[in-house]
């Protein structure tokens, strides 16, 4: 096998090129995939441009010649992502005084067996406007972008008729415009803020085929929104706890979107917007461009903080916060119901974070349905890293989801996992590194690996013992038993020249939250 790299920097711009190319695997077929004979293949650029211009320009392009081949072959010594789906982007940029606008043109390409094939924008086109009226505190915000959306199984009727059960493999293609046009009056003081806003929202398609059950090839929905977001500061020296700074800060955020009828728009590329108490505050439910969310809700929001007065350090921050609904939501995702829409309030959420001492840090989050009393998600995790680069970190996630039906039972799919990692110095630049992630739902080992590492002014070496899963698939964790690879990975580098690769260099980064490879 053979890989190449080429780099290239600049006053104005950064470039990498990867490649690696393996002529007539003689590999053994595994898990009935078989490339044996076959040329096998990868590809990469990694570009940045525009620095300190008012035009820029991205790349970020990876392909590669079959599902398993990062799983079979990696690319240890190239700076190539091996996530899934592997982004394939292009964009140009320019910025004006009060614009941006981009062009780009992007798709994905998903390594995942039986995954969904995404759409591909090709291209789309944002121009953003952004004022600000000092002397009246006016806040103009002008978003729109128009894009067109291709598919691979791109539409087999092409007649312009609505599609029928007979076209379930027929995928709807067409184009999009979308404009958030937004007012806000900006007043802050040093103890609160008042931010009235008046928004529309439009978006309006160019479609191939119409969606099932539907004749309109031109569907589009108008939707006005007004929120009012206003807060208080509330501070004070505590004598409880002398040198810091107590504060209390309320919140209250109020948003209306009226309702229209969206059923008959296509889902491109949006989503449900995961829920937190960050999204306690924002004034649409989805993320993406295909639906505009429908409420009238209010939410009441106290963060309390203590701050070192001499530092400035937060030593503690905690905030809670549940939004109220006043009417029932209708635009939804999918046809069916459902019943979060109709329930009068949100989930209750909470989040704690804060410092112990110098090096310890501590963060958790909570979402509690206080109707059925249950915990929805929730996460804790403690963090120590010192000068000496002395890492542990512990951690554990929650999340509650509906059973899965696999063959004729129903399994458990929540998300309940525990994580802990470390990395020690130990002697004369020694260190000892590892990890250990167990599924609680599943009863089984996620990733588990030890390692040791040794680094000098010179050179440096790392060996690693890991035990794994990896995911060839889209089933929910839980439905089956999977199976665990083995392995032993070495490396060694010379500072400044040339190394095995960056495999081991990967694995400790992903899998110890705060490690640095040591050339860094």
């Amino acid at each position: 096998m053979a890989e190449l790299e080429f780099r290239h920097l600049s006053r104005v711009t950064n470039t990498v090129l990867s490649g690696g190319y393996l002529a007539k695997d003689e590999g053994e077929s595994q898990n009935d995939f078989d490339y044996s004979g076959q040329d096998r293949w990868t590809t990469h650029v990694n570009h940045s441009g525009g620095f300190g211009r008012r035009w820029n320009t991205m790349i970020d392009y990876t392909d590669v010649s079959d599902l398993n081949y990062f799983r079979d072959i990696d690319s240890a010594s190239l700076s190539v992502s091996s996530a899934s789906p592997l982004n394939q982007q292009f964009r140009l940029g320019y910025n004006l005084a009060n614009w941006e606008l981009a062009i780009q043109r992007q798709e994905f390409e998903t390594l995942i067996l039986g995954g969904l094939e995404q759409y591909r924008q090709m291209p789309r086109v944002d121009a953003n406007g952004h004022y600000r009226i000092d002397s009246t505190d006016l806040v103009l915000d002008l978003r729109q972008h128009y894009v067109t959306f291709e598919h691979n199984q791109n539409n087999l009727v092409g007649s312009g008729t609505p599609l029928t059960m007979d076209d379930q493999f027929t995928t709807i293609t067409g184009n999009r415009f979308r404009a958030n046009y937004g007012v806000t009056w900006d007043k802050e003081w040093l103890w609160g803020y008042f931010k009235p806003r008046l928004a529309a929202k439009y978006v309006t398609y160019q479609l191939e085929d119409a969606l099932l059950g539907h004749q309109d090839l031109n569907p589009d929905a108008f939707v006005p929104v007004t929120s009012l977001d206003t807060g208080l500061y509330f501070e004070r020296e505590t004598p409880m706890f002398k040198g810091f700074i107590h504060t209390l800060e309320p919140r209250l955020y109020y948003v209306n979107s009226a309702y229209e009828d969206q059923s008959a728009i296509p889902n491109f590329d949006t989503s449900d917007l995961t829920f937190s108490y960050h999204q306690l505050f924002r004034d649409d439910r989805f993320s993406g461009g295909d639906r505009i969310g429908d409420t009238e809700q209010a939410t009441l929001g106290l963060t309390t903080r203590l701050i070192d007065s001499h530092t400035g350090q937060e030593k503690i921050r905690f905030s809670i916060g549940q939004v109220y609904y006043i009417a029932d939501r209708k635009v939804t995702l999918v046809p069916q119901e459902s019943a979060e829409l109709t329930r009068d309030s949100s989930d209750i959420a909470t989040e704690l974070s804060g410092a112990i001492g110098k090096h310890w840090r501590y963060q958790t989050d909570l979402l509690a349905n206080d109707d059925a009393s249950v915990i929805n998600k929730g996460s804790f995790s403690l963090r120590y890293n010192n000068e000496a680069n002395n890492i542990y970190n512990l951690s554990y996630r929650y999340t509650r989801r509906d059973n899965v039906l696999s063959g004729n039972t129903f399994v458990r799919s929540d998300i309940d996992q525990v994580d802990t990692s470390f990395s020690l110095p130990f002697a004369d630049n020694w260190s000892v590194l590892g990890r250990y992630n167990y599924d609680l739902n599943t009863k089984q080992e996620l990733e588990v690996f030890a390692g040791l590492q040794y680094s000098s002014c010179c050179w440096s070496t790392s060996i690693v013992a890991r035990r794994w899963i990896d995911r060839d698939d889209n089933f929910i964790i839980g439905a089956e038993d999977l199976e665990h690879n083995n392995g032993i990975f070495f490396q060694i580098q010379f500072r400044g020249l040339a190394g095995t690769g960056n495999r081991v260099d990967s694995i400790l980064s992903e899998g110890i939250y705060g490690y640095q490879p040591q050339d860094n």
